[in-house]
């Protein structure tokens, strides 16, 4: 079945017959970032497999420059490791930075290995190649001096088991981009 937006736009007015409180943008704002969060979870999970995981530990991130990009969004290009827009995958900040991490945010990122980023230019990266080792502690970079807006979460569906039951345990729940509780 097809996933564009002239189709869950007919859809979601079928299944509210009197109508939806949302305006048009609002809807089309919903669809594409959940398509966008859905496919970067998705690339999240392909990473996170055994067979995988240890095949790009780094990971560049890429804003849309054009003159809707909003300044933090182009930002993020520029904290990575060695202030630039590559960043270990598991690093923390990554992990919050990753498109999307706000409403209508149209970032991306691309998995990396070990030779891509050394040729980039990261010296972790070339350093692990040199000797065979994963250097430790990792190249992480510090969390910068603003954050996804609040109230903007992923669905704890996609995030890591370990988060998804340390919720459960506290009782804590979160809203995903379309408003639902889990």
């Amino acid at each position: 079945e097809r996933a564009d937006y002239e189709t869950y736009k007919a859809k979601h007015l079928e299944a509210d017959d009197e109508g939806t409180f949302l305006s048009e943008s609002h809807m089309e704002q919903v669809f594409r970032t959940n398509v966008q969060s859905a496919f970067s979870d998705g690339q999240m999970a392909v990473l996170s497999h055994p067979l995988v995981r240890g095949g790009f530990p780094y990971a560049e991130v890429s804003a849309i420059h054009d003159d809707r990009v909003r300044p933090e969004h182009l930002e993020v290009e520029k904290i990575g490791i060695e202030g630039g827009p590559i960043f270990r995958i598991d690093d923390p900040v990554f992990q919050t930075f990753r498109g999307p991490w706000s409403y209508n945010c149209r970032c991306a990122f691309t998995p990396m290995t070990v030779r891509q980023a050394s040729r980039a230019g990261i010296d972790e990266a070339k350093r692990w190649l040199e000797t065979g080792t994963e250097p430790s502690p990792p190249a992480y970079v510090s969390m910068p001096d603003f954050a996804p807006p609040p109230g903007f979460r992923r669905a704890v569906s996609s995030a890591p088991l370990s988060i998804q039951l340390s919720l459960q345990s506290l009782a804590v729940f979160t809203t995903d981009v379309e408003g639902h509780e889990h």
